[in-house]
């Protein structure tokens, strides 16, 4: 990796701090921490998702001069609040506790220096079918000059809702420092992965651990332990907003449980106003991730409301108590699923068949040997589940660990999270739909998710094993007896425990064919070279679109079966696609284009809509197609814009080996789109 990219990577992240620090620092204001750092990325999500609606409902343009001005603004006027606050009340030193934070530091730089190489090059892009969508749409707000989540038109003619906090961010990124969307969307990948992921988890441990720093430390060190997530999506997918989304959760988990937990109304009222600053980044990301949290937050809420119980009515004994806050709760679950089917999107997902998602076993005893194995979403089977299995272990020590400090509602979060991932390998049919339907009914969704949980009872269940390590080898004893012989190293308290811990089981843990595995098959799709066969680009596709911006002028728009990977034209050479998309466009007239171009000679109304759209070139990259996929289906959709040179319709402008970059003759000279205004 160059060091232009690492610099890219450090602005970025200063940058995203800038925006969410004021908010968190103000959050923490009486009792400051490191915490509020780690929040400010999620803050920043939330404000760039906002401010991309909001510029479009004022008519501001999402440019750079704007955005940068913004910023500008923001800081500035949240640095006079917090000066003003500073002079009134006095400076607070923040409070933090060193070990962790080392830990933390060293977790962010080993796990930046990882996804970079397993990424390869500043410009690589994974070789899969969402990779289409999500780069394409990131330099359509470039082209745009909007960015709104409820203002997508790249595929409709009408304005539809999309969830875009993720192209947001990425797009103010590639805006303001002047890369593509490509490179873009790496730096944001290293961000969201190697720092936003360990600093989630460390908030959510903070909070859970109370004084405890051992389960901190041990949790930060093990956050990339299980293979399925983080680094599972950047391979299935790639599913860039799914990652985001998921991050959010042990943060949002730790500070819900804070809310009902802590004694100080204040405190719980800021946190509360914190929590509904990041609700709109998890909902703008993916909002199937907020229904997830709901349904873990839900033993929570009844423990609170079992805690209220017992304590506003004098009367009711324990377990009146208790089935009283169960139903409430109940009724609270089926009132928000109800409300969800009113939704017209929502209802379409929870009530069509679901015919191509992962399912992952085909068994129950496959689908057993996959959730007691830790393999569960690996879509490769040469995965080690005995490995797996001692992982699993350890998180029944942390069940254990947590039902001796009688920490109930994280247990049964926990057991529901695991039924509901078996469930996902085993259920077909309409009930697959209704309950998976947020989620497309796509198993291997339900796998990385889980993890998200899995992190936090697996520092548990290293937690345990440390305190039993100290027991087993009676540290006071040798720190009275053996400080000065070669069991010395171990005389200094526990501080040494965590570190034969993270030697013996995090270590590796993390050289392990579950991270290992995924690591390369990372690698391997982001590699445009690594193997053509069935792929998004092979290498002369790659050299035929990055010499576009040189053969096609500003203003034109390029056809091409996306299937190919003709649509990446759109965001590595700049030039808008008129498919952009795998998924066909909803425009009628785009649609006969793809079947009829080749009758551009005898069809009038194939010229008017080439004139329309602007859109006389044409990449023919053949009929090699995604996944290998020869079905008909993919050649019915795009088949008029086969053979356009042989029948004498366009001519060779640009050739790479047997692709082919052609220009339509048979509809004379079409003019250029004006450029939409910074």
């Amino acid at each position: 990796m160059s060091i232009t990219f690492i610099g890219l990577i450090l602005g970025a992240g200063i940058w995203l701090v800038l925006l969410g620090y004021p908010i968190s620092r103000l959050a923490f204001w009486r009792n400051p921490r490191i915490i509020a750092l780690c929040i400010s990325p999620f803050i920043s999500v939330s404000v760039l998702g906002i401010l991309a609606i909001a510029f479009d409902k004022l008519g501001i343009p999402w440019a750079r001069g704007n955005l940068l001005l913004f910023t500008l603004a923001w800081v500035l006027g949240f640095s006079l609040i917090l000066g003003i606050a500073t002079v009134r009340k006095g400076w607070r030193k923040p409070v933090f506790e060193w070990r962790s934070v080392a830990a933390l530091i060293l977790v962010i730089i080993v796990a930046s220096i990882v996804i970079m190489r397993a990424i390869g090059k500043p410009d690589a892009f994974g070789q899969s079918f969402d990779s289409v969508w999500h780069l394409n749409l990131v330099e359509w707000f470039m082209h745009n000059h909007t960015a709104a989540s409820t203002n997508i038109t790249m595929l409709t003619a009408t304005p539809v809702f999309y969830p875009a906090a993720w192209h947001d961010v990425i797009s103010a990124i590639a805006l303001i420092s002047g890369v593509d969307a490509v490179v873009a969307t790496n730096v944001f990948t290293v961000i969201v992965v190697a720092v936003m992921w360990p600093a989630s988890v460390y908030v959510a441990l903070t909070i859970l651990g109370h004084s405890d720093i051992r389960l901190t430390i041990l949790g930060v060190l093990s956050s990339f332990i299980f293979g399925q997530f983080p680094l599972l999506l950047l391979y299935h997918g790639i599913l860039y907003p799914t990652l985001l989304s998921y991050t959010y959760l042990p943060l949002m988990l730790g500070l819900f449980i804070y809310i009902t937990r802590s004694e100080y109304k204040w405190n719980r009222l800021v946190v509360l106003l914190l929590g509904a600053v990041l609700v709109p980044g998890i909902m703008l990301s993916h909002p199937s991730t907020g229904v997830y949290l709901f349904l873990i937050c839900l033993p929570f809420i009844a423990e609170y409301l079992y805690k209220v119980l017992r304590k506003r009515i004098s009367r009711i004994s324990k377990v009146p108590a208790l089935i009283v806050a169960v139903l409430l709760t109940s009724g609270l679950f089926l009132a928000v699923n109800w409300l969800t089917m009113q939704n017209h999107v929502v209802r379409g997902l929870r009530t069509r068949p679901v015919d191509w998602a992962a399912h992952l076993a085909d068994e129950p005893i496959r689908a057993l040997v996959g959730l007691f194995g830790g393999t569960t979403g690996f879509p490769w089977p040469a995965m080690n589940w005995r490995y797996g299995f001692l992982l699993q272990l350890l998180l029944l020590v942390g069940i254990w660990n947590l039902i001796k400090s009688r920490s109930w509602p994280l247990v049964v979060s926990f057991v529901f999270a695991q039924i509901m991932l078996l469930a996902a390998t085993m259920i077909e049919g309409p009930w697959r739909s209704y309950i998976y339907g947020f989620w497309y009914g796509d198993a291997v969704r339900i796998a990385t998710i889980t993890i998200t949980l899995n992190v936090l009872v697996f520092a548990y269940g290293l937690q345990q094993l440390a305190i039993w390590v100290q027991a087993f080898l009676g540290l006071e004893k040798i720190e009275k007896h053996y400080q000065h012989t070669y069991l010395g190293f171990l005389s200094n308290n526990r501080d040494r425990v965590l570190a034969l811990v993270a030697v013996f089981v995090i270590v590796p843990a993390l050289l392990s064919p579950h991270v290992s595995l995924t690591l390369k098959q990372i690698h391997n799709n982001y590699d445009y070279a690594y193997d053509s066969f069935g792929r998004l680009l092979d290498e002369d596709e790659y050299k035929l679109i990055e010499r576009v911006p040189e053969t096609i002028p500003e203003g034109y728009r390029v056809l091409g079966n996306p299937w190919n990977g003709s649509a990446l034209v759109q965001a590595l050479a700049r030039r808008q696609a008129v498919f952009p998309h795998l998924q066909i466009t909803q425009d009628p007239d785009a649609i006969y284009l793809a079947k009829n171009l080749i009758n551009a000679k005898t069809d009038p109304k194939v010229c008017e809509i080439v004139h329309k759209y602007h859109a006389p070139y044409v990449l023919d990259f053949g009929s090699e197609y995604l996944w290998g996929d020869p079905a008909t289906r993919i050649l019915a959709k795009y088949d008029g814009l086969r053979f356009l040179d042989y029948y004498d319709v366009a001519t060779i402008v640009d050739r790479e080996g047997p692709k082919k970059l052609l220009k339509v003759t048979a509809c004379g000279e079409v003019t250029p789109e004006p450029m939409p205004a910074p």
